[in-house]
């Protein structure tokens, strides 16, 4: 591929001037997991295009008010802006979209015969069970409580994730067709293989971490007042709200630690302290969780392992601690904490709840087969396609990461869906290849913006009768719109959905034997132009006619009217593409929800078939005129080629028909203020401006290449001199 130093000195008159170079991703969309495309719906929201920002988020991420709670915002820490002055509110900006943007279940892909098993709703289970059921496949979900949602429901407390939106949210997601049995528990190997003898022809098992791992010291299996942290937030939000008197202690500084603590205070505890073996620094738990804890008055203590549990009369009475020093990291890269001998004391507590990671029930797996299907307490899944040692059995999840946060739980979702899909499709799993790692653009615009400071959602104030309101509150509108104003859109044009007709900095594909690149520069430069490889298009959308299931949402957003329905009658429609009309704005890529369209370059194909048709039919071309499809005059002129939009012409078209034998080549179209897709006028005088400048660089006549954006019928002239 030709050096891109080059290309900028040949493109130029000042060599350098131009600023091209390739642009990484978005590091806000590669951190998260289940890959959503942060700063396509940040964007949206600062334009207040609510419902298009919450359809970029249901593409990877069907439980957008969950996240907007609970999620732990990995995109948050890879935010450029953090080296600046802080990190954009993702996560409180993807509730307020959630929360205030109309949602309507997407209609599914016309039904296929295959049947689908997914064992646990938590949110590995539901992502699969909904991917799944949009793709056409009857989907079936067991779950083994009365109510679904699994550890969001009976893990997370109500105050960050209040029943009432965690039902609002799954309650879209079954209304696709997703049938659900609750109270339905698949407790041994007979049950499991029982589905695929009954005419499930996949199934998954997403169960989840739901049992709390022990601590493992002397008392803690014979002292009252030792209880599980996980249990006991399942007995508070299954309704059981029975008052805690006196001291509490939790061992723990993960999220689930936290939230018990908070419970506890919410219960009328007369004093709560966190135990946790290593530094403030080392928690698990969310800073936002840790700051609310201690806001309410919860005491931590740092640097203390826990010996064994003291009791009194059957009851525990504290915990014998020591203290500890942080040493050398262990297998998962944290300090390994050293004990201090002779620092032992006692922790004074009247209830105990342990916090310290979470266990799989894998019950259903019978001893036989434990050894192919069971590693270190874990179900066992091929790394990549999620099989297990049963043909036909996938696992997801916690069930087979161990515990994981809900957008990684999400993603995992993804990848055994699409696995799923690929078995019952190709007979294997899919098995994804691993793409060269992602470059991220870390370096702030020049000059640098101004310091804006984050905006932080409000906190409500524990109140009596209230006790377990939802605490974190809303944006309102302007608080969202400036908070999501502060987003640089960094990364490459096709990931922002924006800009639509009115971007005056059009981004280029630039293909070659080993990957495409996405070139920031002024303008656009095109096809055939001096210094770049023959494979620089403008861009446009491909339509992946195999994943299209004729939902018609690309139709809804598209504002150049590039996408037809044949028959928006038949459920079964197929999405037509004009590519003529097509301007590469990327707004329909987002709300695809079977990935059909991708940014891509212009057809060669088609641009080279109107110039074959051309200079084919007229042996002695006078003027060969690109101009829009409302101003083009008759249909029959075969040396008119019609755009969409005049904003679409790139300089290296100009060019090519120059090269080509065209006398002149006319640039028509709507004036400066009839345009009804932005600036298309504007767009393509630029273009023209490019092209004459390259005719002077090689000596020709520049005035051959002319603009006249209010031309609506184009005149012949003589030929001249080919190029």
């Amino acid at each position: 591929m030709t050096d891109r130093s080059v290309a900028a000195s040949v493109l130029s008159p000042e060599p350098g001037a131009l600023p091209i170079r390739p642009i990484a991703p978005a590091p806000c969309t590669v951190a998260c997991p289940a890959g959503v495309n942060v700063k396509a719906y940040v964007s949206l929201i600062a334009e207040r295009r609510l419902t298009e920002a919450l359809a970029v988020i249901r593409r990877r991420c069907p439980l957008p008010s969950v996240c907007g709670r609970v999620c732990h915002a990995p995109c948050e820490a890879a935010c450029v802006r953090t080296d600046h002055d802080a990190p954009l509110a993702i996560r409180a900006l993807k509730r307020f979209v959630a929360d205030a943007a109309p949602v309507v279940a997407p209609r599914p892909a016309p039904d296929r015969d295959q049947r689908v098993a997914v064992i646990g709703s938590g949110p590995a289970g539901i992502t699969a069970a909904y991917d799944l059921r949009l793709l056409g496949y009857h989907v079936t979900v067991f779950e083994a409580e009365d109510d679904s949602g699994g550890m969001l429901r009976h893990g997370i407390a109500s105050y960050r994730l209040p029943p009432d939106v965690l039902d609002a949210e799954l309650e879209v997601l079954w209304q696709t067709g997703i049938e659900l049995r609750t109270g339905h528990r698949i407790a041994s190997y007979d049950q499991l293989e029982g589905l695929l003898r009954e005419g499930y022809d996949a199934v998954l098992l997403a169960v989840g971490a739901q049992r709390g791992r022990r601590v493992g010291i002397p008392g803690e299996d014979t002292l009252a007042g030792v209880e599980d942290a996980l249990a006991f937030l399942r007995r508070v939000n299954d309704g059981d709200r029975t008052p805690v008197n006196g001291r509490v202690l939790v061992i723990g500084g993960g999220s689930t630690a936290i939230e018990a603590a908070r419970t506890a205070v919410r219960l009328g505890a007369s004093s709560v302290e966190v135990l946790y073996r290593r530094s403030k620094r080392e928690m698990p738990a969310g800073i936002e969780e840790v700051k609310g804890a201690a806001a309410e008055g919860i005491e931590f203590r740092f640097l203390l392992s826990p010996v064994r549990a003291v009791g009194q009369h059957g009851r525990v009475a504290g915990i014998e601690c020591l203290e500890v020093r942080l040493g050398k990291p262990d297998a998962n890269g944290r300090p390994r904490p050293v004990p201090i001998p002779g620092t032992e004391h006692v922790v004074p507590a009247d209830l105990v709840l342990a916090a310290v990671g979470q266990e799989v029930d894998l019950d259903m797996i019978p001893d036989s087969l434990a050894t192919g299907m069971i590693a270190d307490d874990r179900l066992r899944a091929d790394h990549k396609s999620l099989m297990t040692r049963m043909w036909g059995v996938f696992g997801a999840g916690d069930a087979v990461t161990g515990p994981a946060t809900v957008i990684e739980a999400i993603a995992a979702g993804h990848r055994a869906a699409e696995s799923i899909r690929g078995y019952l499709e190709r007979g294997f799993p899919h098995r994804p290849t691993p793409g060269p790692a992602a470059l991220v653009e870390r370096e702030l615009p020049d000059p640098p913006p101004a310091r804006s400071p984050r905006i932080e959602p409000g906190t409500a104030p524990l109140r009596a009768g209230a006790e377990f309101a939802e605490v974190e509150q809303p944006y309102d509108v302007d608080a969202a719109l400036a908070e999501a104003a502060r987003c640089l859109r960094c990364g490459p044009c096709e990931e922002c959905v924006v800009c639509a007709p009115g971007c005056d900095r059009r981004h280029l594909l630039i293909s070659d034997a080993r990957a495409p690149w996405v070139l920031r520069v002024p303008s656009g430069f095109a096809t055939g132009l001096p210094g770049l490889p023959a494979g620089t298009l403008p861009l446009r959308v491909e339509l992946h006619e195999r994943r299209c299931r004729g939902c018609g949402l690309c139709v809804d957003v598209c504002p150049f009217d590039a996408f037809s329905l044949d028959d928006p009658e038949r459920a079964d429609s197929r999405v037509l593409l004009d590519e003529t009309r097509c301007r590469g704005c990327g707004l329909c890529v987002p709300v695809c929800p079977t990935a059909a369209l991708e940014v891509t370059g212009m057809s060669r194909e088609w641009w080279q078939r109107r110039l074959d048709e051309i200079f084919a039919e007229h042996e002695s071309v006078g003027q060969v005129t690109l101009t829009c499809t409302g101003c083009a005059g008759p249909d029959d002129r075969a040396d008119v080629i019609r755009f969409r939009c005049v904003g679409q012409v790139d300089a290296g078209m100009l060019l090519e028909l120059w090269r080509r034998g065209a006398g002149t080549v006319a640039v028509g179209g709507c004036g400066d203020t009839g345009c009804r897709f932005g600036p298309g006028a504007v767009l393509a005088g630029e273009q023209v401006a490019i092209a004459r400048t390259m005719l002077r660089m090689f000596g020709a006549d520049a005035e051959r290449i002319t603009v006249d954006p209010g031309a609506r019928a184009p005149v012949l002239t003589g030929r001249g001199e080919g190029g």
